[in-house]
């Protein structure tokens, strides 16, 4: 073997190993990645929840960039029926599609709808708030509040909800 075919094997090899390394990166960047507003509707029908906060909603599909599973949210919104004629209503009519056969794709739904409830995503540095007092555990319950949003005049608390 001489030197030039010595040196044009190892950067094939090197090239493989590379390309191998990239395919998550190749994937995510093959299709398109969802917009704001595809990831809002997809959202809408997991939480069962209208009108959530856009804000918000772009820092989760930014959060899920970094979290194992997330590389396959175009395909859970594609396999969940968004792009077809009649999109799912709710989360019943996502399951019978069948999407969350797989176990990937449920632990991704879990992670969004985890996400909207608590206000909380995860980052590469840890846990981080994205909103306390608008996430939906709070503002899905009629009867209650969160502990840092004033209710009323003192004593407001001694009435029975409406």
């Amino acid at each position: 073997m001489t030197r030039r075919q010595l040196l044009a094997a190892g950067a094939a090899v090197a090239a493989a190993q590379v390309a191998a390394g990239c395919a998550p990166i190749r994937a995510l960047l093959g299709r398109p990645v969802l917009s704001t507003s595809e990831f809002l509707a997809l959202s809408a029908v997991l939480t069962g929840v209208s009108g959530l906060d856009p804000a918000v909603g772009t820092v989760y599909l930014d959060a899920l960039k970094g979290v194992p599973d997330g590389i396959r949210l175009t395909e859970l919104y594609d396999r969940a029926g968004f792009r077809s004629p009649v999109p799912p209503a709710d989360a019943t009519a996502m399951a019978r599609t069948g999407v969350f056969a797989d176990a990937g794709l449920r632990r991704l739904a879990d992670a969004i709808l985890n996400y909207w409830y608590t206000g909380m995503y995860r980052t590469a540095q840890g846990p981080r708030v994205a909103t306390y007092a608008g996430a939906l555990a709070w503002t899905t319950l009629r009867f209650t509040k969160s502990p840092t949003v004033c209710g009323g005049a003192t004593g407001y608390w001694a009435r029975p909800p409406q």
